[in-house]
């Protein structure tokens, strides 16, 4: 790894975390708080339990699951290398909060208040991928369409990364101006739009991405995106009609 790679992984990781943490921190202090949305917690020991099973879940899919995955698939030439994905990071924390809900008989929808952070979150972390460029393994394919992006290596590909950043960030706005109309209806299902949004991104801009797919035509973030889709929908269909 050379010093110029590793100077520009280790910033953009700690501004990563940083940015996360700023976000949820001043969207809850100045929104959420403000309009009383938090999470109804019967007692302090199980609001702390509830933060620390997501966290922990959320990072073991971020980086083993993802690294295991990557693995298996043999996308590391090389040898396994640690890795981490914010599909699989998400897809945990959904998986993780489902479970605990049904252990504290809980009905409560409150993943919104992660949704302005989530997006800032990842926003920053592919303007840290786009500036390794082609060592962080989220370029595009070679392309011909007039916005493609030189790496440095000559070919002109798709700039997911870029993409990515459009997609986040329009969706941001989106919730920054629609949340004061019909507030109690975006704090229900702001989450599930998110999740549907972006995950129906990650499973379509995969297939301008450099891997191999294995399952049905997809590889398996694109089958991880399908399950979040299919989730979301469901989400938004019981909280809307009741089914």
């Amino acid at each position: 790894m050379d010093l110029d790679y590793f100077k520009v992984k280790i910033i953009a990781d700690i501004l990563w975390y940083i940015s996360g943490f700023l976000a949820w921190y001043l969207s809850y202090k100045y929104y959420f708080k403000k309009h009383l949305v938090s999470i109804p917690f019967r007692n302090l020991e199980e609001k702390l339990f509830y933060y620390l099973w997501i966290l922990a879940w959320a990072m073991f899919f971020a980086w083993f699951v993802s690294t295991l995955d990557w693995y298996l698939l043999k996308w590391f030439p090389d040898g396994i290398v640690l890795s981490k994905t914010v599909a699989w990071a998400i897809a945990g924390w959904v998986i993780s909060s489902e479970i605990i809900k049904k252990i504290y008989n809980h009905d409560f929808n409150r993943g919104v208040l992660f949704v302005p952070s989530l997006t800032i979150w990842i926003i920053v972390g592919r303007v840290g991928a786009f500036l390794i460029w082609l060592r962080d393994n989220t370029h595009g394919l070679e392309t011909t369409l007039p916005w493609w992006y030189d790496y440095g290596d000559g070919i002109l590909r798709h700039p997911s990364q870029i993409y990515e950043i459009i997609v986040l960030l329009t969706i941001l706005i989106i919730f920054i101006i629609w949340i004061k109309y019909k507030k109690d209806w975006w704090i229900t299902n702001w989450f599930f739009i998110f999740t549907l949004l972006y995950f129906t991104y990650r499973f379509l801009v995969w297939f301008v991405m450099p891997y191999s797919h294995f399952w049905f035509g997809m590889n398996t973030i694109q089958v991880v995106s399908v399950g979040m889709i299919i989730y979301s929908v469901y989400k938004l269909m019981k909280y809307n009609y009741g089914k």
